[in-house]
């Protein structure tokens, strides 16, 4: 795995949904803040030094240093600054990267291929650096039309078909409403090595979409008063190892990404993500480590709630995590190419997923980012057809009661005015029309799955080409808000 990679996802891939909006600059010190993040960017453009400890020093806040290092910044700086090469700054946007204030540049690098660069600012008066990270982006989107719904789907083919075939887009998109398919392909390659294509019944990588699943399954024990969302963590785990945790958080700060948890994606986890069998695994990366705020006090997403909830589950059911979403989620839903495949199960059919540093380099599958299988965070897999028949099914309350199901979608913090995260849900508005779901990203993969409660519409984009799906989502998603 790059080192970049490795970095990259402990800093922006727990993002979330929607980051593509612009929206307003960084409430106060507009003129610090975009000179702090412009220096980012001039010394990185400079190309890559051997020792960046000055800079590190100079421009990053007391946390970032003391998480990740002198030594882990210098080496990660100078796989950005190679990354970036001599890049030219297009166009600046001001965006949220969700839970701090930051800024996200669009440019192209020295090979003319499309880049954003994030920098996530620290707070006033210094805006020092907190965050840092690179992703490509695909080719420009068509413009927004107001065209007729009947006509929408000749035009996303004949632009995912022209996508594909200049190498930009592998996977699989679904238009649906009320359950019935409005238009839905599969493209590019599923296994390039095997000649393998992509279909609708493939089952990809959803990254951090499966939180979805978990929350589910967290509502049905609700519904089965086998534990409430005021519970905390040691009223349902006494033995869990953190004794903070245990006294402080509750389930739903843990659902809402409330709860000061820190992520498990850490140099613990990376070390034995190949031997991981279990949710017990995973919270052994990080349950030792102090709690990042107060619960309740503020939201940053994180990837160890989740987990935290999976070993729940299993105590009030008394079924793995995996068996309970496969018993109680896929099944009753009629997802038949769904489950947490283990990356080395020859017989699953799942998409591979790819990386590649530039358009020049050669297609790099990502088995050896992954772990041995993914956890209540994410790491599941979906097929197209199964995710229609998901959000169907939430949409006819076949999974949990629509009491449960409202009370997931509630809102917990706004991040932007049309944007905000409820409980492993994102929730948000497009010219007017309500939408929940979420999105997942990661090397290789790169997905987007949103539902329109009043209306019945689905929007399904999956990819295992990493960071095409979000842009390709807004414009579909945008489009078909146009056309009802």
């Amino acid at each position: 795995m790059f080192r970049w990679q490795r970095f990259l996802i402990l800093v922006l891939f727990a993002c979330g949904v929607g980051l593509t909006a612009e929206v307003p600059a960084p409430a106060g010190g507009e003129a610090a803040a975009t000179r702090r993040a412009r220096q980012v960017f001039a010394e990185l453009n400079a190309g890559p030094v051997a020792d960046y400890s000055k800079f590190i020093l100079r421009a990053t806040t007391d946390e970032m240093r003391a998480k990740h290092g002198m030594e882990g910044l210098n080496s990660f700086l100078q796989e950005l600054a190679t990354l970036l090469g001599q890049s030219e700054l297009t166009r600046k946007l001001a965006e949220p990267v969700i839970w701090q204030d930051g800024w996200a540049m669009d440019m192209f690098n020295a090979a003319g291929e499309p880049r954003q660069f994030y920098v996530r600012l620290g707070p006033a008066p210094d805006y020092r650096i907190d965050g840092l990270g690179v992703t490509t982006r695909p080719l420009d989107t068509p413009p927004i039309m107001r065209i007729p719904i009947a006509q929408l789907p000749m035009m996303v083919d004949i632009y995912l078909s022209n996508l594909t075939a200049s190498d930009g887009f592998s996977g699989a998109v679904v238009i649906a409403k009320n359950g019935k398919q409005l238009f839905g392909k599969a493209y590019g390659a599923a296994d390039r090595a095997a000649g393998r294509k992509n279909t609708l019944d493939t089952p990809f990588n959803l990254g951090s979409m499966n939180k979805m699943f978990t929350a589910i399954a967290v509502g049905l024990l609700v519904q089965q008063k086998k534990l409430s969302l005021d519970d905390t963590v040691g009223k349902i785990l006494p033995d869990y190892p953190n004794e903070e945790v245990r006294q402080k958080v509750t389930v739903q700060q843990l659902l809402a990404h409330r709860a000061g948890i820190p992520s498990y994606w850490n140099d613990t986890y990376f070390d034995t993500k190949d031997s991981l069998k279990s949710i017990a695994d995973f919270v052994s990366a990080f349950s030792h480590l102090p709690l990042e705020f107060e619960p309740g006090s503020e939201y940053r997403y994180s990837n160890g709630g989740p987990v935290i909830l999976g070993l729940m589950i299993e105590k009030l059911s008394g079924e793995s995590y995996y068996e309970f979403v496969r018993n109680h989620v896929y099944r009753p839903a009629g997802m038949t190419h769904s489950d947490h495949y283990a990356k080395d199960d020859k017989k699953a059919g799942f998409a591979v997923g790819y990386e590649r540093k530039q358009a020049s380099d050669p297609w790099k599958p990502n088995s050896e980012f992954l772990g041995r299988i993914g956890s209540p965070a994410g790491g599941g897999y979906a097929s197209a057809n199964d995710l229609v028949r998901f959000a169907d099914a939430l949409l006819k309350n076949l999974l949990v009661n629509a009491r449960t199901r409202d009370e997931l979608w509630q809102e917990q913090t706004k991040i932007r005015d049309d944007f905000g995260y409820a409980s492993l849900f994102g929730v948000g508005t497009i010219n007017g029309h309500r939408w929940v779901g979420h999105n997942g990203g990661a090397p290789g993969v790169s997905v987007d799955l949103r539902i329109y409660p009043e209306t019945g519409y689905a929007v399904i984009v999956l990819s295992n080409h990493g960071g095409v799906a979000g842009d390709l989502s807004n414009w579909v998603n945008r489009m078909i808000a146009e056309a009802i």
